[in-house]
């Protein structure tokens, strides 16, 4: 009892000196005596009034930034040494300062790894999952989500929570017993029942990249690709981990995406972020949060979950995570989407504000995050720049009239969860091909390269060292697939998807270079006119040619095309 009223008589101090709390901004602004308190006297006396080595106790009042919610956690080694995952309880003082509450509650940070905050769904979800494992129901357990806490996590993440009454020792000795029995319920009933905060590593063989098995998990979904196009969208990844699918509403853009990254995701809810853009969009707030204005030390984290993934990416750099940017040009996609594409290039963090040990300062775009947008071609929509194009691999979708012929007469339900982590166990080979350096050897392709560039070159869109990088990466992982993608037409692949992209302008400054360029896809013993009918065993670049066709008819007819429109 003697400890008890020893740690009361300490927390009625901190509430006297409740304005050291209120206006500090980071913890040296905290009064020394009261800051003790918090991180060592009361830490210390509850260690010494449970006399279990089981448990860990543990006190803050923030680390560098001070936080708004000072706490005292009880954490049973077994579950947990950390208050960012697992249960724990938890003495977390009011908002005003002058109560305290003692809860049960649980980390809200990726488990396992002291990273992004899980989202409130994902937290309520939880805590409604713990409280019907547990099953008690008691007078002093409220679970109505009201606790006066200024720390969101904490009062979210309650699964009970009780007003710690600091003038009656005798009442306190037997609330705390109660929540000592339920967290005591809880790890013999986590044994048996896992919690979703915590993973049990599972010893998993690792196998080569393989994307004949990557075709076949995404087939058997019943979606209707080529394989050539989904070898192509593989290889176009792991050249530059940014891919743009261009093409009509409802052709399968979204669901390729989608389809290969759940295929590739051991954990699909923490590896696979899907967001929609809005086309209100105009800065980089929904994908990477922004300062709290209002409370100052809050950083907002974004509702898409894209801060919360490259955060995760960037403390599991084995694995690969999928962004997934449905219909980009709803927006301009430079207002939202700057930052992201000037880290792409060079490497440098991007910078979210002053930093605090939940949100850094800083973060990077890991090498194994691979972006993947989504773009439809109509009048709703904005047009891409070429600068924005020249960063990604750009994939146009279009449907044959066999294909249609063959989804009319075969049509059937679409099964994704056939392809969920089917090709998990060849992730981390796939992370590591993509990181991996490319040395241009081959001389065939210097020649083709450089006989577009100076083509290009012409209409002052001629390409850089990053495009000659990008495309040797492409031709060299195509090479590689012995059984699938013939050298002409991965090249034919990367005109299509790196040089022709860059194209866009008026009929009098394309037409000249589209018809050189046309006739650099001919077969050398072949001469066609650009604008006439022509068989496909002409070109050598079938593909290309029919897309430099296309926006020739385009310029000539509207007098100004683009890569996107035509």
């Amino acid at each position: 009892m003697e400890k008890l009223q020893a740690i009361n008589k300490w927390f009625n101090q901190c509430f006297e000196k409740a304005s050291t709390f209120k206006k500090a901004q980071t913890t040296s602004d905290i009064d020394k005596v009261v800051s003790d308190l918090i991180t060592k006297k009361i830490p210390q006396e509850i260690s010494s009034y449970l006399n279990d080595t089981k448990y860990l106790v543990n006190g803050s009042v923030g680390k560098g930034r001070a936080t708004k919610a000072p706490w005292i956690a009880i954490l049973d080694r077994e579950i947990t040494t950390s208050t960012r995952e697992g249960v724990y309880i938890v003495f977390v003082l009011s908002s005003d300062y002058k109560h305290v509450y003692l809860t049960l509650n649980q980390g809200t940070t990726v488990p396992g790894q002291f990273g992004p905050r899980l989202g409130k769904k994902e937290i309520a979800n939880n805590t409604n999952r713990i409280r019907n494992l547990l099953n008690i129901n008691n007078p002093f357990l409220k679970t109505d989500g009201n606790a006066d806490i200024a720390d969101e996590r904490y009062r979210v993440g309650s699964i009970y929570y009780t007003l710690w009454d600091v003038d009656d020792a005798l009442k306190g000795k037997s609330v705390l017993a109660l929540y000592l029995s339920i967290y005591k319920k809880y790890k013999e009933s986590f044994i048996t029942h896992p919690s979703p905060t915590i993973h049990t590593p599972k010893t998993k063989t690792l196998l080569p990249f393989s994307i004949t098995h990557v075709v076949d998990s995404i087939l058997s979904t019943s979606l209707i690709y080529s394989d050539t196009l989904i070898k192509g969208f593989a290889y176009s990844l792991m050249a530059k981990p940014f891919v743009i699918l261009s093409g009509l509403a409802g052709s399968g853009k979204t669901q390729l995406a989608l389809a290969f990254a759940k295929c590739m995701s051991e954990n699909i809810e923490e590896q696979v972020c899907t967001v929609s853009i809005g086309a209100d969009w105009t800065n980089r707030e929904p994908l990477l949060g922004y300062p709290n204005a209002l409370r100052s030390g809050e950083y907002v984290m974004p509702e898409s979950g894209v801060l919360q993934l490259l955060m995760r990416a960037e403390y599991d750099s084995t694995k690969p995570y999928f962004l997934i940017l449905d219909e980009m040009n709803l927006s301009v996609v430079e207002r939202y989407f700057a930052d992201f594409l000037s880290a792409m290039e060079s490497r440098e963090k991007i910078k979210l504000w002053d930093g605090s040990e939940e949100v850094p300062a800083e973060i990077s775009l890991p090498k194994n995050v691979f972006i993947i947008g989504t773009i439809n071609v109509d009048e709703t929509t904005y047009m891409f720049s070429p600068k924005v194009l020249d960063r990604a691999n750009v994939i146009e979708f279009k449907i044959a009239p066999e294909e249609m012929e063959h989804y009319l007469n075969e049509k059937k339900d679409i099964h994704l969860e056939k392809a969920y982590s089917a090709c998990a166990d060849m992730a981390v080979d796939f992370v590591e091909k993509a990181k991996m350096q490319i040395k241009i050897e081959n001389g065939e392709e210097k020649d083709i390269l450089l006989s577009f560039f100076k083509e290009l070159k012409q209409v002052n869109a001629e390409f850089g060292y990053r495009t000659v990088n990008e495309i040797c990466r492409y031709l060299h992982y195509a090479g590689e697939d012995t059984d699938g993608l013939q050298k002409e037409n991965a090249i034919d692949t990367a005109i299509l998807q790196k040089l022709l992209p860059k194209l866009h302008g008026s009929r009098k400054k394309l037409v000249p270079v589209l018809t050189a360029m046309w006739k650099l896809c001919l077969k050398d013993s072949v001469a066609k006119e650009i604008d006439a009918e022509y068989d496909v065993a002409d070109f050598k670049y079938p593909e290309s040619a029919e897309k430099i066709q296309r926006m020739y008819h385009a310029v000539v007819d509207n007098g100004f095309t683009s890569f996107a429109e035509a």
